[in-house]
């Protein structure tokens, strides 16, 4: 694979920390340690808008799912949500602690935001109505811009496929949070409960990026044992026979990536 430079990007006057595509890369939004939020044409190289955003340095920057919405965090404490078009801010989210924001993410069905803190915490907003849903608790976070994500596994029948635009309150969805820590664990949580269902240790220093990837094709899991998630795959004919003791869960597969200079793969069982 061989990689040329088709443009650059020009205007931040501090580091940039963080950068993203809307889901039809055609625009990047970018956050920098200069305090603003830069939105960029691809196409033309040029820049839309000049967000004076935040009062520290911005975490990160995320788009919604339709594109038509930038949210933003910063060492201020501060998740903001920008009207993409516009560059209007629509609305500031705060918690009381007002603790630096490491990184925000919208849910897959784009009507809640994700955000971890440097409080050892990672909250969930109901941001149209400016409202703090629930708190994950129980990792190590007050350093570092620990980034987390959703897991959606949507179930048909006996089966599964990739719950990417599943709502977080669909009765036929599984949703857990994956997140790093600098204690070296990759964590997982329950949505609906908040209760750590999954530790997944090997690393050997701080966590700071994990990711998940659901596979399209049906899977089945067995019953759960001794609190661990067994994996089995499946046909489509053997998908049909399966037994009233397998309950329905997809393979989950997270990758991460630690201080120790190594990413690593899991198949959670």
């Amino acid at each position: 694979m061989q990689g040329e430079c088709l443009k650059t990007l020009k205007g931040h006057i501090n580091f940039v920390y963080c950068c993203s595509f809307n889901r039809f890369s055609n625009i990047i939004a970018s956050g920098s340690q200069d305090e603003s939020i830069r939105v960029f044409d691809v196409k033309i190289g040029k820049s839309l808008h000049v967000l004076p955003a935040h009062s520290n340095p911005v975490s990160s920057v995320a788009f919604s799912i339709d594109a038509s919405l930038l949210a933003t965090s910063s060492y201020d404490g501060l998740i903001r949500i920008w009207d993409i078009e516009t560059g209007t801010c629509l609305k500031s989210l705060v918690e009381e602690n007002n603790k630096p924001v490491g990184h925000i993410k919208f849910s897959p069905n784009g009507k809640y935001i994700l955000a971890s803190t440097f409080d050892n915490k990672i909250m969930l907003w109901d941001y149209n109505n400016s409202k703090l849903l629930k708190t994950f608790e129980g990792h190590k976070n007050d350093r570092f811009c620990i980034t987390t994500t959703f897991l959606v596994m949507k179930r048909h029948g006996n089966g599964i496929t990739n719950g990417a635009s599943a709502s977080t309150t669909d009765s036929n969805s599984d949703v857990y949070i994956i997140s790093g820590s600098e204690d070296g664990i990759v964590y997982c949580w329950e949505l609906q409960s908040k209760q750590i269902v999954a530790q997944l240790q090997g690393h050997t220093d701080v966590v700071e990026a994990v990711d998940c990837n659901v596979p399209f094709e049906s899977i089945v899991v067995k019953k759960k044992k001794e609190n661990k998630w067994k994996t089995t795959t499946h046909s489509d004919t053997e998908m049909e026979q399966a037994t009233s003791d397998e309950q329905p869960y997809c393979t989950v597969y997270i990758d991460s990536g630690s201080h120790d200079l190594t990413i690593r793969l899991w198949s959670v069982e």
